[in-house]
């Protein structure tokens, strides 16, 4: 059973996938429908493919259970770090460079330093991040907040895509939902009595996330969008996603209502400001696995401030997601240079006049 695992986790990844492309739809179909699941597969393929290649200098990394999940968690990286770019325009070959360049410089070298801590020496040896938060969320946050900012003229000549029909909303949601707790079981590497406790916040973080991002909903917009409450549960099962083992029941309710409130601040405030909902994937992804990353580092069980009253642990938590953040940042903003020049101008000369 414990073999199985590793490989579980990796399909629950991936199945993570379709179910995210649905509900980013409005962002991907700019390239036409069938162009657009051709290029997702692509780009996740390239995701797992330079984690490989990357990897193949390292034995010690190979030969942990965690090498084939966190693969899978580099193509999920990946496509979430690509969706803000496709939705401005960019080509398919600007994209496919993107992804590459991203994969290769960000993803990799974030995941072996903060998921492999016992096979390499870094500062960032004493961060806790069992789920990959830094890797994947973190750094696809960031890197769609400066695609966003880089791109943010062409953007607004962008027609929004069609949003999915409700019931295909509710469906990948729930796909989601469940792909994402086996996944984080799967990368526990065991089945034991942390099992139970990673279903029972995946269960109640989202919830708590509702609630939370349910109040500034309503206060900034008078309604409760079904958007809006898938929104939040994703930011409540990221915000939980770095180590949902080491949270009480209690502490992961708190993470999550924390979650949902802050991560609708941000993005209500951006889309208000500029109308691009693309904000989104920086507040729910980015925003909230931040706080996860910091919030374990007080509320963590056994090595938490509130359990030891040290800051210590909040403090390299912080620092971590500050360099994860920092130098997805850079990257980012590279590899969009690389690109800008040739693609955007081409977009420009496709793009409506406004």
């Amino acid at each position: 059973m414990l073999e199985v695992m590793p490989s579980l986790s990796a399909v629950s990844v991936l199945a993570c996938i379709p179910a995210l492309s649905l509900l980013h739809r409005e962002h991907l179909d700019g390239h036409g429908q069938r162009r657009s699941v051709f290029l997702t597969i692509t780009v996740c393929a390239i995701g797992l493919l330079a984690w490989l290649v990357v990897t193949a200098a390292v034995p010690t990394v190979i030969s942990s259970p965690l090498w084939l999940p966190v693969g899978a968690l580099g193509s999920l990286g990946v496509f979430l770090a690509t969706v803000v770019l496709r939705s401005s325009a960019q080509t398919s070959a600007a994209v496919v460079i993107y992804a590459v360049g991203w994969s290769a410089l960000v993803f990799a070298p974030i995941a072996l330093l903060t998921l492999f801590p016992e096979r390499i020496d870094s500062v960032l040896n004493s961060t806790v991040d069992l789920g990959g938060a830094l890797a994947v969320h973190v750094a696809a946050g960031v890197s769609a907040a400066v695609s966003l900012i880089v791109t943010r003229r062409l953007a607004s000549q962008r027609t929004p895509g069609i949003r999915p029909h409700s019931f295909v909303l509710g469906g990948a949601a729930l796909l989601l939902w469940v792909s994402w707790a086996i996944s984080l079981v799967g990368l526990e590497l065991a089945v034991d009595e942390v099992t139970s406790q990673i279903i029972v916040n995946c269960i109640i973080a989202p919830l708590a996330a509702i609630v939370g991002w349910g109040l500034i909903e309503f206060i900034r917009t008078h309604t409760i969008s079904l958007p809006g409450i898938i929104a939040a549960g994703v930011a409540g099962l990221v915000v939980v996603t770095a180590g949902t083992g080491f949270l009480t029941p209690m502490w992961a309710v708190v993470a999550g209502l924390s979650a949902g409130a802050i991560c609708a601040s941000i993005v209500f405030t951006r889309i208000i400001a500029d109308g691009r909902r693309g904000w989104a994937v920086l507040g729910v992804h980015g925003g909230a696995g931040i706080l996860g990353v910091v919030l374990l580092g007080i509320f963590g069980t056994g090595f938490g401030f509130i359990y030891t009253g040290q800051p210590d642990r909040v403090i390299s938590q912080l620092i971590a997601a500050l360099l994860v953040a920092a130098w997805t940042a850079l990257v980012s903003l590279g590899l969009s240079a690389l690109i800008g020049e040739g693609s955007l101008a081409r977009a420009r000369m496709r793009a409506p006049s406004v």
